[in-house]
């Protein structure tokens, strides 16, 4: 009887160990379901997140990428502009110009440029005024010694040429021309100092 007693109470705790042990796994599925859920969960939320990050960086570059071609539009407009104002000036207004930009005692290649820019679209029967003549004749003075300058300072490094165009790869004006320019047709001569002052 005692025996039967013992047995029935191994069975009861063989089934409450049993349903422990299954409810257990059920938590800890559940658990693990939970956590699994906050991973995808998270990953969804950082995929969105770099999602609207990448949005709004493509939108600010396109919004930056328009505002410069706007700019760019502008800046053309402005020159068009500037371009319409310096066609539409008559040559006195150009001559006492380029004599203002000419004034200065230390004379700049910008500002030798400008009074070409003023002076060069004049016609030639508009040259003969006196203001022309005098803006002209100042326009050479200033220009001349910074002309001699910049031919002093490629004379130094003077090309040879060759007589079908080319510069020579391996000779210049002032080194010996045996051998040089000997695949394209000989040596021609020096390459040409600057005649004028290189503008933009």
């Amino acid at each position: 009887m005692s025996a039967l007693g013992l047995g029935d109470e191994r069975d009861r705790w063989r089934v409450v160990v049993a349903l422990s042990a299954l409810l257990v796994l059920i938590l800890f599925a559940k658990c693990v379901d939970n956590w699994w859920d906050g991973l995808g969960r998270d990953y969804r939320e950082r995929q969105l997140a770099e999602q609207e990050k990448r949005r709004q960086d493509i939108a600010a570059t396109e919004r930056q990428e328009k505002r410069r071609r706007e700019e760019k539009a502008a800046e053309e407009r402005r020159k068009e502009e500037l371009a319409a104002i310096e066609v539409a000036r008559p040559p006195g207004e150009r001559a006492t110009l380029a004599l203002q930009t000419l004034a200065s005692t230390t004379i700049t290649a910008n500002e030798i440029c400008r009074a070409h820019e003023l002076l060069d679209p004049i016609a030639a029967k508009d040259r003969t005024t006196a203001d022309v003549q005098r803006a002209l004749t100042l326009l050479r003075v200033k220009e001349a010694p910074l002309l001699r300058a910049q031919r002093a300072e490629a004379e130094n490094s003077r090309g040879l040429m060759c007589a079908d165009g080319s510069m020579s790869p391996s000779c210049s004006c002032h080194g010996p021309h045996r051998g040089c320019c000997s695949h394209h047709g000989g040596v021609a001569g020096c390459e040409p100092l600057p005649s004028t002052i290189p503008c933009q």
